[in-house]
């Protein structure tokens, strides 16, 4: 791509990587695993656990393309609490 990755990603992101991948990537993604080491999954339990305190509908969470900005997808979030 022409555009580069943004330089804000979310969950700490390593921007080389996402670089890599999103721009010169032409076998794989990233290492196995590699989500797990980001602050993602502590995100995602922390925003389901809140909502699900607060007794809130599971809002619609939005991901976005990391050169553009753009959105790429929605998921909802159910707790099972």
């Amino acid at each position: 791509s022409e555009t580069p990755v943004q330089g804000n990603l979310r969950w700490s992101v390593d921007r080389n990587l996402a670089d890599r991948i999103c721009n010169y990537n032409r076998h794989a993604a990233e290492h196995f695993g590699y989500f797990s080491r980001t602050k993602f999954p502590r995100h995602i339990a922390q925003r389901a656990s809140d909502e699900a305190r607060r007794d809130d509908p599971a809002r619609p969470y939005t991901f976005y393309d990391s050169n553009t900005g753009k959105p790429l997808f929605r998921i909802a979030l159910h707790s099972s609490g």
